[in-house]
């Protein structure tokens, strides 16, 4: 493995998410021991099209979906450029890669819960739980379904993200890119008390009652069992409500422009695919800009006028 220079490889992704950068390298690593156990290829400056082909085949055969597979592909693409950059021929050569395309991903719409389900998670309290615990998990999930920040990006929240106003909080968004994003006023109430709590010790923003942090992980479990506990049926994970924080801003009457900017989406077509998922918000835009509408308009005046008399 050493003559793929893996360790160098993923500390050249420094501007990446620590997660992002790890995955890369993860992806180019199972590579590596499949061309090995398959081919006998200890260099990767030895791979050929073929190779890539192979394992391209392998992972659809292991069931992996087509998104799955693209990113794959990326991150394989990102290694070769990263190879080409820093002048290194002898790491694996870019014609490898010639006439490899991602696979079309099929089409899906982001599941959301209704906004009656949004706020029974909301406004539930847990009689399991500590009043500490509580506290912690009701700033979380308005923030998600308030805010719509991911996962991650709340896990990574300290003290010091959060203004002093309580009304809005710093934080690095998906690319390294530095985001502000207002909270909601069900959100900064549910801070306030929260702090409490938590005093104000620089660090961690969400901790546990040990003072460690609560991470990730554990913020999807706590969301996935607060779900449980208020009776919704449907699998909820942290992601889906930041889906509903978009759809339900559109059903709201927000433009798909101002949601994207809330969302931080580079892409406007990302943003987009959220107006497809709410039919209320595609009925009242079409109501909106109906053009049929200022024709009916002039043929009842002109009805009107044919039916009136003059006396």
């Amino acid at each position: 493995m050493n003559g793929w220079q893996l360790d160098l490889f993923e500390e050249s992704m420094f501007r990446l998410a620590t997660h992002t950068s790890r995955q890369t390298r993860r992806s180019v690593e199972l590579f590596a021991q499949f061309v090995n156990e398959t081919r006998g290829i200890l260099h990767p400056a030895l791979v050929t099209k073929k190779d890539v082909s192979a394992y391209i085949h392998h992972l659809a055969a292991r069931g992996l979906c087509a998104s799955s597979r693209n990113n794959w592909i990326g991150d394989i693409r990102r290694y070769v450029k990263w190879g080409e950059r820093i002048q290194e021929n002898w790491l694996m050569p870019s014609k490898s890669l010639e006439g490899i395309y991602t696979a079309k991903k099929a089409s899906k719409l982001p599941r959301i819960l209704s906004q009656l389900d949004c706020r029974k998670l909301m406004i539930y309290t847990d009689p399991n739980l500590s009043h500490f615990a509580n506290a912690r998990n009701a700033v979380i999930v308005e923030v998600l379904y308030g805010s719509g920040l991911r996962c991650g990006e709340i896990a990574s929240l300290t003290l010091a993200s959060v203004s002093s106003d309580l009304q809005r909080v710093t934080f690095m968004g998906k690319g390294k890119k530095e985001r502000v994003q207002e909270l909601s006023m069900p959100a900064q109430a549910s801070l306030k008390i929260w702090l409490r709590f938590r005093g104000n010790k620089e660090g961690w923003l969400f901790v546990t009652e040990k003072g460690q942090r609560f991470n990730a992980t554990a913020i999807e479990k706590m969301v996935k069992q607060r779900a449980v506990n208020c009776g919704i049926l449907a699998d909820v994970h942290p992601h889906m409500l930041r889906h509903c924080f978009a759809t339900h801003l559109l059903e709201g009457g927000a433009s798909v422009y101002e949601v994207q900017l809330l969302l931080g989406h580079s892409d406007p077509s990302t943003t987009a695919r959220y107006a497809r998922v709410s039919p209320q918000y595609l009925i009242a835009q079409y109501e909106l800009c109906d053009p049929s509408k200022e024709r009916w308009a002039r043929a009842e005046v002109q009805r009107q006028l044919a039916g009136c008399t003059v006396s």
